[in-house]
């Protein structure tokens, strides 16, 4: 009886072992894909305002003249992220980037800075279109309204 006993307890030790690792290496498994699915998931604001960033570099790219401006001080947004401002005296070149972000409010709010030679420039940006484009200067404590229009 008692060596039947003992096989009895050897099998159900070997039978809870066996369990007990299954079960560890599914929780396992199961735990490494919840995680990994987090990491991927990009909340929905996110992808929102990566997709209107995105829309935003499409509209900007291209020559813009200020209103009540001449041809000759033009603005231009290249695609590769570089900002030509002409002018009689000579071009000054940057580099451009739009950035979108949601305050904590739930507003949405699109920045483009402008930066290159010592020079760090923000705008808000207002509107934009095919054809329009109003900034909001940000720099230094002054805000000005700035529009645009498309050539």
């Amino acid at each position: 009886m008692l060596k039947s006993c003992g096989v009895l307890l050897y099998l159900i030790n070997e039978n809870l072992t066996y369990f007990l690792k299954k079960t560890l290496t599914l929780l396992f498994i199961l735990s490494t894909l919840f995680v990994s699915a987090q990491k991927s998931a990009v909340p929905a604001e996110n992808n929102e305002e990566a997709a209107q960033t995105e829309e935003m570099e499409c509209l900007i790219v291209g020559v813009w003249v200020a209103e009540g401006a001449s041809f000759k001080d033009r603005v231009e947004y290249k695609q590769n992220g570089t900002y030509i401002e002409y002018s009689e005296n000579g071009n000054k070149y940057y580099n451009w980037e739009i950035y979108t972000e949601t305050t904590k409010s739930g507003l949405t709010i699109s920045k483009l800075i402008v930066q290159g030679n010592n020079h760090n420039f923000s705008y808000s940006i207002n509107a934009i279109g095919e054809e329009r484009m109003v900034l909001v200067y940000m720099t230094g404590g002054h805000l000005s309204r700035n529009p645009y229009t498309r050539q």
